[in-house]
């Protein structure tokens, strides 16, 4: 466990799913009311590295194709958040929509082809996937 202080300068404590689970009761019967998933993350820019925008109809498309796979995608394309990294002397800025899906397990081969995919439609040198432990009921 670790002890963090939060922005009104109170301390809060957080545990990581791997704690929870290992101090389960041993009989199981706690640990089995909960299953591991994953939030998959996907960063996407709202122009491409072409400095064209990424239109609606595209990003529709690639919505249903992660519903197809995952069973439903969530994105607010329309409240974009915004990228800020440095490169050399120059910060560099983007307006991306995140996209996020649910996973039952991670496959790495999936997600890198999916990441390779969009840098190459989306003249990108590089669009980040995350992915985080999620409890479900």
């Amino acid at each position: 466990m670790k002890i963090y202080m939060n922005r009104f300068g109170q301390q809060v404590e957080c545990v990581t799913t791997e704690t929870l689970l290992a101090n389960w009761p041993a009989d199981g019967r706690a640990r089995s009311l909960m299953n591991r998933s994953y939030v998959v993350q996907i960063l996407v820019p709202k122009k491409t590295g072409k400095g064209e925008p990424v239109s609606k109809e595209w990003f529709d498309k690639f919505l249903q194709k992660l519903t197809d796979e995952f069973g439903g995608a969530t994105s607010d394309i329309r409240a974009p958040a915004r990228g800020l990294w440095r490169s050399g002397d120059t910060t560099e800025r983007d307006d991306i929509a995140v996209v996020e899906v649910m996973a039952a397990k991670l496959a790495p081969e999936f997600w890198r082809s999916l990441r390779e995919r969009l840098e190459r439609e989306l003249s990108q040198e590089e669009i980040v996937i995350r992915a985080h432990d999620s409890l479900k009921p």
